[in-house]
């Protein structure tokens, strides 16, 4: 019920949209890793394209389950309609520090995470925003997430700012991964 009420709340749009993200990590050595990710959103079905980012990072893992990262990014929103054409409605940078923390318990995987944004936009000058993040990841092909694993994964993510309003988004998440 929850995962539907989305598409009858009055602030969601009918058309069915897409969100395309294509990740990289690159592991340096045991502790330290980089990362790129590139996306690409559209309001309708591969139409109508108003928002891309361009981010990356490095991340440090203490051990199994916690590690840190920072990363910044380019975020660019156009008005809706065109395909990337002006006017622009939000041009941004951003970076972040990240706190993350694995726990598991049989075969889920819990994931926490914390993330603080420093962001300069040309909609709303600069801002702070505070991020939680639980996710949840069920292995299907393996007992355990590890390399070639095909996973349902869920999360839930509340986005918070140091000015008001205070809350800015919730964002609730379903799908698959390998």
């Amino acid at each position: 019920l929850l995962f539907f009420s989305g598409y009858i709340a009055s602030a969601q749009s009918k058309s069915l949209g897409t969100w395309n993200i294509l990740s990289f990590k690159l592991n340096l050595n045991k502790n330290w890793s980089v990362f790129h990710e590139l996306q690409l959103r559209s309001q309708l079905f591969y139409n109508n394209f108003s928002n891309y980012e361009i981010k990356g990072g490095a991340s440090y893992s203490f051990k199994k389950n916690i590690s840190v990262l920072a990363g910044g990014g380019r975020f660019m929103t156009y008005s809706d309609g065109n395909n990337f054409k002006k006017p622009y409605v939000n041009k941004e940078w951003r970076i972040w520090e990240q706190f993350l923390v694995n726990n598991y318990s049989g075969r889920f995987k819990f994931e926490n995470r914390i993330r603080i944004e420093q962001r300069w936009t040309s909609s709303l000058g600069y801002r702070n925003r505070f991020k939680y993040r639980l996710n949840v990841m069920v292995p299907i092909t393996n007992k355990k997430i590890v390399p070639g694993t095909i996973y349902i994964s869920g999360w839930d993510e509340i986005y918070l700012t140091n000015s008001g309003p205070h809350f800015e988004q919730n964002r609730i998440y379903a799908g698959a991964g390998y």
